[in-house]
């Protein structure tokens, strides 16, 4: 039921490449086995990195470099696309409100998540969002060292 189409290109990869790649980083920084995402988990993705991928310019990727990334920025932008997403899913497979998220869409953490400022997301939300954020920007860092190292001549 996926609305996101995964064949869009940032910096040369697939949207889809980029949710297998920032996916499996994430279960391995989080020290967990890396599982096959779906639907919702796929659509929660494939939001965040569509709204994120287009808006990095070579300056933020330097930035990150340094450490300096402005994590308001990307958080806006990626509390606001999820929280889009979101709404979207609970309105088009109406379940009970639930406590459940392996079962359920409309479950009241993902209702008040959706519902919150950015700047009042619990510390959970954040660190889920920084580390998603994280991710790009080392694989966009590795992609622009690489590049340059390609570039370079030495004779």
């Amino acid at each position: 039921m996926s609305r996101v189409d995964g064949t869009i290109i940032f910096y040369h990869q697939s949207l889809s490449n980029w949710i297998d790649n920032v996916h499996t980083s994430a279960c391995n920084k989080c020290e967990m086995p890396v599982f096959e995402i779906y639907d919702f988990g796929y659509d929660s993705y494939a939001s965040i990195l569509n709204a994120i991928l287009p808006n990095i310019t070579m300056l933020d990727i330097m930035s990150s470099i340094q450490n300096k990334i402005d994590y308001t920025k990307f958080m806006n932008m990626a509390h606001s696309a999820w929280s889009a997403m979101y709404v979207y899913w609970k309105n088009c497979i109406p379940d009970e409100l639930s406590d459940d998220p392996q079962k359920n869409i409309n479950t009241y953490d993902r209702n008040d998540r959706a519902t919150t400022n950015t700047n009042n997301l619990n510390d959970d939300d954040i660190g889920q969002y920084k580390m998603i954020i994280d991710i790009v920007f080392e694989i966009l860092t590795k992609k622009v060292l690489e590049a340059g190292m390609q570039n370079l001549d030495i004779r």
